[in-house]
């Protein structure tokens, strides 16, 4: 399967899509040809401020990052089913294909579950001071 991103609508990327449309047509396979608008992944700024309050945790718990991350991201995020030679499995999401206001959701739930915990966690307002040089 081929994927098309165009970031401008340019002759030679439009070129380029149709004659991978053609090729497919002519070879007699079936095509499923899907248009969007492509979605923003999560900031480099969510990011950051994911894993710094992941290794606050770890710090507090004694437990990895990943170890932190993997729970924070079974537990608030919906698992990934896959289905190969008739059996399912599930695994962990990962965060790096979440939107923006998706992953801005998931750690304004990743801050409530773990001050629900007792963790005392850097605030938003003290990471973009410090990104800021305001300290």
């Amino acid at each position: 399967m081929t994927d098309f991103f165009i970031t401008e609508l340019t002759l030679p990327g439009v070129e380029r899509m149709t004659r991978a449309i053609q090729a497919v047509v002519e070879s007699g396979n079936m095509a499923h040809i899907k248009v969007q608008p492509k979605k923003e992944t999560r900031s480099l700024a969510q990011n950051r401020l994911y894993w710094r309050w992941v290794g606050q945790i770890a710090k507090q718990t004694g437990h990895s990052k990943r170890d932190v991350a993997d729970y924070y991201q079974s537990e608030l995020l919906e698992p990934v089913i896959t289905e190969f030679n008739g059996k399912a499995t599930e695994s962990i999401r990962s965060t790096k294909d979440l939107s923006v206001e998706d992953f801005s959701e998931f750690l304004q739930q990743f801050q409530m579950m773990a001050a629900e915990s007792g963790f005392q966690l850097t605030s938003f307002d003290d990471l973009l001071k410090a990104a800021m040089g305001l300290r």
